[in-house]
């Protein structure tokens, strides 16, 4: 058995080198997929739709414009690439409507009847999901990230060190409260926690939703990305290759991991973490203690995506020996037969 763990020097300077990068992937979720339609991803330069048994993609739209994740819509998805804002329909990749903004958008998050967005400049928006019409816009300082949504607040952080609760309906301002240092990227929403953001100082903080009264803060090395959900578990990916759970009510470290590279990514469920990524492998752990379950072999093809549901792993692979262009196959592995 090869060991997929092993420690990792680290590089500061990587922070701010792969931030863009990181920037526009989910950590976790599922691609977009609505019921009875493909599941729709960003694939290399074009946003994509891909059926369970299908080998190609059903249709691909924005090609060449980069695409962020897409947020699920009841027939669709919202998408940034570039400065614009997309609205495409999941059956054929029709856009639905598109509406520019000021600097590069980041990925966008859909809550109820609107779409939240933030830019590179630090405009932070709110669209109507039917007609993307602007309801309301505000000016930040520096980049901001794409808000978290929860109950009638959106949670909004970036380049200024503050996190901020806003009125989803006005964008007015519910409360505010200073962070050590500009946020790595998207704030998260758990029902224990409240509301989590990291730091470029290495700040690990989670605050409370109605009031923003600090509940926690950790000092942990730079994170990648915003933590995965893991039933009570908050997991974490360092730029140095640690993989850390901390525990979601108080931030306590649960169990902590190296990895060998620093470009794994993470997924899971309640039950499971997944790393794919780095090792051209899907290594599944236990979300309780982080022993490894197995490993999973993707014979030398990138993952572009691995998630679990009903017991199992399911990955999209690029096919790097068919003849089709982006050829793509949907893999999937039942977890308690896992392979070292």
């Amino acid at each position: 058995m090869t060991c997929f763990w092993a420690r990792d020097g680290w590089r500061r300077t990587s922070a701010m080198l792969f931030l863009t990068f990181f920037a526009q992937m989910a950590n976790g979720a599922p691609p977009a997929r609505a019921a009875g339609m493909p599941w729709i991803v960003p694939l290399n330069s074009v946003l994509a739709a891909v059926l369970p048994d299908s080998t190609t993609p059903l249709w691909t739209a924005l090609e060449g414009l980069a695409p962020t994740e897409p947020a699920l819509t009841a027939s669709g998805v919202v998408v940034g690439a570039g400065s614009v804002v997309y609205r495409v329909e999941a059956a054929n990749g029709r856009i639905q409507w598109r509406v520019p903004m000021s600097g590069r958008v980041f990925a966008p998050t859909v809550s109820d009847d609107r779409v939240f967005v933030g830019t590179e400049v630090g405009t932070v928006a709110a669209l109507d999901i039917g007609t993307g019409k602007i309801a309301w816009s505000m000016d930040l300082e520096g980049w901001t990230y794409p808000p978290a949504a929860s109950g009638h607040a959106v949670f909004v952080a970036g380049r200024e060190p503050t996190l901020r609760a806003l009125r989803q309906d006005t964008g007015a301002v519910i409360w505010e409260t200073p962070l050590p240092n500009e946020a790595v990227y998207q704030p998260v929403s758990h029902v224990d926690a409240g509301v989590v953001t990291t730091t470029f100082s290495g700040h690990v903080m989670a605050f409370d939703p109605q009031t923003g009264r600090r509940k926690w803060s950790h000092r942990e090395t730079i994170v990648q990305e915003s933590p995965l959900v893991s039933g009570q578990l908050l997991v974490f990916r360092g730029f140095d290759g640690t993989i850390t759970a901390r525990a979601a009510h108080d931030g306590r470290v649960v169990w902590r991991l190296h990895s060998s590279t620093a470009e794994v990514r993470l997924a899971g469920d309640e039950q499971h973490v997944v790393l794919y990524g780095g090792a051209l492998a899907i290594t599944i752990l236990d979300a309780r203690s982080g022993a490894e379950l197995g490993v999973f072999a993707t014979n030398g093809a990138p993952v572009q995506r691995a998630w679990v549901a009903g017991g199992r792993v399911r990955a999209l692979i690029l096919d790097r020996t068919a003849a089709q262009r982006r050829a793509i196959r949907v893999q999937q592995w039942t977890i308690n037969t896992a392979q070292e």
